[in-house]
Formats: structure tokens, sequence, C-alpha cells
């Protein structure tokens, strides 16, 4: 933490914007960008990060040109994007973004999920291992 602001900042905010709600309000809340919009994830990202932090987030890939367009009126710098694809003929379904506040090349990779039902690739397993039992 420099000056109380933080180095790393990671989310996964609620996905779903203006669409169908759920009865169940906690589950609303956690899914749907009405508590927490993609404007305030931004403030308070801009208000929170130092200066040299980085920015991680997960989002659909529906929301990435909403996403992007927020990032650039709150001067933030796209410098790696991972495409998440479940199966490897699958369309992309969410995007991995992390931002900076210091411009540098952005860096484009593809992550599979699945290479069949529940056979997780290897760089899946890789990647996730530390958060499964």
């Amino acid at each position: 933490m420099e000056n109380g602001r933080y180095d790393l900042i990671v989310c996964n905010p609620p996905y779903f914007e203006n669409s169908l709600k759920c009865p169940d309000r906690q589950r609303t809340t956690a899914r749907h960008t009405e508590s927490l919009t993609y404007e305030s994830l931004f403030d308070n990202v801009d208000r929170l990060l130092s200066e040299t932090g980085l920015f991680a987030v997960i989002i659909p890939i529906e929301s990435l040109s909403r996403f992007m367009f927020l990032a650039k009126k709150h001067k933030m710098f796209l410098i790696r994007q991972t495409n998440v694809y479940p199966t490897p003929t699958a369309k992309v379904k969410r995007v991995l973004l992390e931002f900076s506040k210091r411009e540098k090349k952005t860096e484009e990779t593809d992550l599979v999920i699945e290479t069949s039902r529940h056979c997780y690739t290897e760089y899946y397993k890789q990647l996730t291992g530390d958060f499964y039992l």
C-alpha cells in the first residue's frame, strides 16, 4: 500500500446490466450492476489505485466496449487481455483485463477452459490450481 492506495485491485464485479432480475435479492445484488455500476467501480479504482498499481477484472465479452470506454475516460490503459473460451470451438465468453495508469504495450492471450465436459486444459488447471482443494 502506497499512501493509502493499493498496488493491486482485483475485482469480479456483477455481470448483468439491464437484464431480468432474480427474485432472490442477494443473487440480484451479486449478479447485477445496480449496486456496483462499472462507472462507480472505475471511480473507486481511480481513487484507491497507486500510480504504479494494477487493476485486474473479469467481465463478460458483451461488456467489453463499455468497459474500455470507461477505462479511457478514467485514463486507465489496458496492458493485458485474456480472452476466455469455454471450449476450443466456443466463442469468447469472458475477458480478463489488466489496467495500469501508465501506458504500455497490450499483451493479448487466449485461455480455453475445457477440451470437453469436465476435461480441463492443462493451462487452466495450472492457472486455477491454487484455488481448488
